[in-house]
């Protein structure tokens, strides 16, 4: 689990730093990203325990997506608002079970 909270936290950082230099997401970025979803939704789906950072960071990266779709344009835009969708169905599915 802490492997988990290292690698999420690593990868939001990331994702993060690259939309703030307008250096747009790769796709490699980005799949790793919603591997790490994943992971965290087949991790927490029979819990009721989260951890904060987690949703933390995810709400971090949620919010950047967000924010950067006013500034981005062509594949760098359908990327970011893919990778944005996607966050928002695995957080529905990870807070609301």
């Amino acid at each position: 689990m802490k492997k988990l909270l290292v690698a999420i936290e690593n990868c939001s950082i990331q994702i993060v730093e690259s939309l703030r230099l307008a250096n747009g997401i790769n796709e490699t970025l980005s799949e790793y990203f919603v591997e790490l979803l994943e992971e965290i939704y087949q991790q927490y789906s029979k819990s009721t325990n989260i951890s904060k950072s987690i949703i933390f960071n995810l709400i971090t990266v949620r919010d950047n997506l967000i924010g950067s779709l006013n500034y981005y344009s062509g594949e760098n835009k359908i990327r970011i608002s893919n990778l944005n969708s996607q966050l928002e169905l695995y957080l529905e599915k990870i807070l609301l079970g």
